[in-house]
């Protein structure tokens, strides 16, 4: 009698120890489901801040292009106004040209060719420095300035994004160690 007495406690003290047991993993579980809850609702907060910063800098970046392109159209407008302003004048210097050489024809060729060569040679070189300057203007602005915008950009998205990474992992390899922890201590209750 006493040993049925004896295994009859020994049967609800194991009952009782499993019980706890699955009441112990129920909570581990509720807790784990927490947890991940967590870990997502972070991850999800810090990928939509980081699209937000992104699409930010994407609209400043598409503000400063369209400046620039602006500033490109304004550069052209002021070419093509040069280039009218070039012919108009050429278009002057050659009337002024042709009267001063009926004007001058039959008293001084010599010195109408000399002029008109030394005209040649001043509006030659005041068209090559226009069309340098205008080069120059449209070049050295606009080309060096993109490619800058672009590296610093291409740099920034690398950045962000290795640090993200490293946070995640980081995160992932902490609620690993811990959950590692709790079962361990589990087992050791169990024993």
């Amino acid at each position: 009698m006493s040993d049925i007495l004896g295994l009859t406690l020994e049967l609800k003290e194991i009952k009782k120890t499993n019980q706890i047991m699955k009441e112990t993993i129920q909570d581990l579980k509720n807790e784990i489901s927490r947890n991940e809850l967590q870990y997502k609702e972070n991850l999800n907060k810090e990928i939509n801040k980081q699209k937000f910063e992104y699409e930010e800098k994407i609209e400043e970046l598409k503000g400063l292009i369209t400046n620039l392109m602006s500033e490109k159209k304004q550069l052209n407008e002021k070419i093509s106004l040069i280039a009218l302003e070039y012919e108009k004048k050429e278009n002057n210097y050659k009337k002024k040209i042709n009267e001063l050489i009926e004007y001058h024809k039959t008293d001084n060729e010599k010195s109408k060719d000399a002029w008109f060569q030394a005209e040649k040679i001043r509006r030659k070189k005041w068209e090559d420095s226009k069309i340098k300057e205008i080069k120059e203007l449209t070049i050295k602005n606009l080309e060096p300035e993109l490619d800058k915008i672009l590296q610093d950009h291409k740099k920034e998205l690398i950045n962000q994004e290795q640090k993200l990474k490293d946070n995640f992992r980081t995160q992932k390899e902490k609620l690993i160690a811990e959950y590692e922890d709790k079962i361990e201590n589990l087992k050791k209750k169990i024993r």
